[in-house]
């Protein structure tokens, strides 16, 4: 990654760490990393995308040291005040849209990467399945203000989902 843009992901998320993601301005990011306005929109569009772009980043961090679901939550919970800036900060839509695109994004990659698997004609079912129940339990979470071992429930879906199959036939059951 270019060395400038993480700087100002770095800025950006010890800023997070101290205030609301509302009290975030371009100015403030720019001051931290000693860069100006111009380089900040040279790699970023607005905050919103900083935002999007570095909790991105950070995932796929994550993911290359073979995070699984208690790992990523260990490191949500390490950075607990930068997550629960942006969670009470944003507008609820507004936050679980976000929140939306990247549960949808390490669902995806915990599916390339073989966490996950279905036969093709399951995946699809099973990938919305997984995206929204970890969006349920990432909401209920922050809810609860982080309080749950939200870790520990994760490992024990991805158990269930490794011993759960749906039948291939074309046929669906009738519920």
């Amino acid at each position: 990654m270019d060395f400038t843009k993480k700087e100002i992901q770095s800025a950006f998320w010890q800023l997070l760490e101290e205030r609301p993601f509302g009290k975030i301005t371009v100015k403030a990011v720019v001051a931290r990393c000693g860069v100006n306005r111009n380089t900040f929109y040279y790699h970023f569009q607005d905050l919103r995308d900083l935002l999007r772009t570095s909790v991105i980043g950070w995932l796929d961090e994550l993911f290359a040291d073979g995070a699984g679901a208690a790992a990523v939550v260990a490191a949500l919970s390490r950075r607990r005040a930068a997550v629960m800036h942006v969670y009470r900060s944003l507008p609820r839509e507004t936050f679980i849209e976000e929140l939306g695109v990247w549960v949808r994004y390490a669902v995806a990659r915990c599916v390339g990467e073989g966490r996950l698997f279905a036969e093709k004609e399951n995946r699809e079912l099973l990938l919305s399945v997984c995206r929204f129940a970890l969006l349920g339990f990432l909401l209920d979470w922050l809810e609860g203000d982080m309080g749950s071992d939200l870790g520990k429930s994760l490992s024990r879906c991805a158990e269930l989902l490794k011993n759960f199959s749906l039948p291939t036939s074309s046929k669906a059951p009738r519920l």
